[in-house]
C-alpha cells in the first residue's frame, strides 16, 4: 500500500514555527496554500496594500511522491520510546511481584503500557491485578508502596455494573467503579508481575 509524501520548497518559516506541534504546523501550511493572507484586506484598503501582500507570497516548488506505508510504519515503530522494566517489590508469600510506583491514567492506558513493556522486555509478565490481589498487596506492603493517594484500577469487573471496573484506595475500605477508558487525575494502575 502506498501513501503520499509532500515536499514544499521556497517557503520561509519563523524560527518559532519549528517549536509548534504538527497540528499547528499543518494549520500554517493550509493557510498559506489557501491564500488567506489576501482575506486580511478590508474594504477601502488602497491597491498598494494588495500589491504588498501579493509581493510577500513566495514561489513554491511542490513535489508529491509515493512512499510505502510499511516504510512509514517502520519509521514510527523505530521512534517508539524504550520502556524500561519497573522497580518491583518481591514478597515470598505472593505469587507475583508488585510495582513500587504507579502509572497515572485509565485502565485502558495501563493495559497498553503493560503490553508494550512486556513486548519490549521478553520474559516480562506485567499485568493489572484483580481486586482481591490489590487488597492483599495493600495489606502486606503498606508503606513500601509509592503514590498511595491514587485510586488504583483492578481487572475486577463490578458485578452490578457490567463494563465498569473496580478501583481501590490503599487506606480506605471503600471502592469506586468506572469505565476503563476514563483517565481522572487521581486514577492510576499499579502493576503486578507473575513469578
Amino acid at each position: 500500500m502506498a501513501g503520499l509524501r509532500v515536499n514544499i520548497e521556497g517557503w520561509r518559516f519563523r524560527a518559532s514555527d519549528g517549536k509548534l506541534g504538527a497540528a499547528d504546523q499543518l494549520r500554517i501550511v493550509k493557510q498559506r496554500l489557501s491564500g488567506l493572507a489576501a482575506s486580511s484586506l478590508r474594504a477601502g484598503d488602497p491597491p498598494a496594500a494588495l500589491a504588498e501582500i501579493i509581493n510577500q507570497r513566495q514561489p513554491l516548488d511542490l513535489t508529491i511522491s509515493t512512499v510505502e506505508i510499511d516504510a512509514i510504519s517502520e519509521t514510527a515503530v523505530a521512534r517508539k520510546p524504550r520502556l524500561e522494566p519497573l522497580k518491583m517489590i518481591d514478597v515470598p508469600s505472593l505469587p507475583f511481584r508488585v510495582a513500587k510506583g504507579v502509572v497515572p491514567g485509565s485502565l485502558s492506558n495501563g493495559r497498553t503500557v503493560a503490553a508494550e513493556i512486556n513486548k519490549q522486555n521478553p520474559g516480562s509478565k506485567l499485568r493489572v491485578p484483580t481486586e482481591a490481589e490489590l487488597l492483599k498487596v495493600n495489606e502486606l506492603l503498606g508503606d513500601q508502596l509509592e503514590n498511595r493517594d491514587y485510586w488504583i484500577w483492578t481487572e475486577t469487573e463490578h458485578k452490578d455494573y457490567p463494563g465498569q471496573f473496580v478501583l481501590r484506595l490503599q487506606y480506605f475500605d471503600s471502592c469506586l467503579y468506572d469505565l476503563p477508558g476514563l483517565p481522572f487525575y487521581n486514577y492510576a494502575v499499579r502493576f503486578v508481575e507473575d513469578k
